[in-house]
């Protein structure tokens, strides 16, 4: 369908040579990060997640998808009702809506019991949901490993704290859960491992603010809340996105909208040259933020964007489509093929 200034011009056929050939597809999955329920209220809702949630799920059922996936940040401070209005919206989809914590959500008002009551319906109590293949001691991370998804595994690892700082003293990942982790990934070290965690890594090399997941600007504006550099946890996290280049590693927390990447061309998804996991970048659903880059302030774009991920899984590769879900469409300067 051919569109202009947004009226219906007419129809014509793509020509053979523009139309992308993938091989075979194997499944699809939604992605998406920071909904902040209770955060923003510039709808007439008074929280306008309560319309870009199901408003992104409406969009993403569409596609036949086998789960969302999310990288954490369901409220504003770990508040109960943001948990409850999470199950009330995700239970009306066939999929599974599955998420690690964020930072937000183990803040002031989190407790696990909470979290484990209307989170992740199916993961935590005697009897799982299918797929369900292992749970961790702590009663949060877990890997999901469906049968349609042929051997390829999804990892929820959710922080245990807001802790960003000193790198003698910061921790948001405890010693059990690194150990955790490593054993999952050895496990499925043969396998594409899709693993959601909240909060990303600052670049190893040169400018810690301008990896994957963050910018910075021409006066030095950046998101400073970085797994601390040199931290115990974040060196043993870093190591193992480095020997397992297997791992698909979505992150959000720094909320930048996609086109951002026309300050950071790493923003979005890099695996340094094929050194490292696959790390990609997962914009807001409630509020994706935007900069200049001669600015030192960020704007909130809630209620004028919302966005995540369509992903497609083929034999030989994966897509990944970001989408506007406000706006109906498909981001095309945000998709990238990565070869499995």
């Amino acid at each position: 369908l051919v569109y202009k200034y947004g009226i219906l011009a007419g129809e014509t056929e793509i020509p053979d040579g523009k139309v992308a050939d993938y091989g075979t597809k194997t499944y699809t999955f939604g992605a998406l990060s920071d909904l902040h329920f209770n955060r923003y209220n510039g709808s007439l809702t008074g929280d306008d997640a309560v319309i870009t949630f199901p408003n992104a799920l409406n969009f993403i059922n569409a596609f036949d998808v086998e789960l969302v996936g999310m990288s954490g940040d369901i409220s504003a401070d770990g508040e109960i009702n943001a948990f409850k209005k999470f199950n009330s919206i995700a239970s009306n989809y066939d999929f599974p809506v599955y998420t690690c914590t964020g930072n937000h959500d183990v803040s002031s008002d989190y407790t696990l019991e909470n979290w484990q009551e209307y989170v992740n319906s199916g993961a935590y109590g005697e009897t799982k949901a299918d797929g369900i293949a292992a749970v961790s001691e702590n009663g949060l991370d877990f890997v999901y490993a469906p049968e349609a998804t042929n051997g390829d595994v999804f990892i929820f690892l959710s922080q245990y704290q807001w802790d960003y700082g000193d790198a003698q003293t910061s921790r948001i990942l405890t010693d059990a859960q690194l150990v955790w982790l490593e054993t999952q990934l050895e496990t499925y070290k043969d396998s594409t491992v899709f693993l959601f965690f909240h909060t990303f890594l600052a670049n190893a090399e040169g400018e810690p603010y301008m990896g994957e997941g963050n910018l910075l600007t021409e006066k030095g504006h950046h998101y400073n809340l970085v797994f601390t550099p040199g931290a115990p946890d974040e060196i043993a996290f870093r190591g193992m996105m480095d020997k397992y280049e297997n791992v698909v590693f979505f992150n959000g927390h720094s909320h930048w909208a996609y086109r951002m990447q026309e300050i950071n061309p790493q923003l979005n998804i890099t695996n340094h040259n094929g050194t490292y996991a696959t790390m990609v970048h997962l914009s807001s659903v409630s509020s994706p933020r935007t900069t200049k880059m001669n600015s030192d302030d960020t704007t909130e774009n809630y209620m004028r964007s919302s966005e995540g991920m369509i992903v497609e899984v083929y034999e030989d590769c994966i897509v990944f489509t970001a989408v506007d879900f406000l706006k109906g469409q498909f981001l095309s300067y945000a998709t990238y093929v990565v070869e499995k």
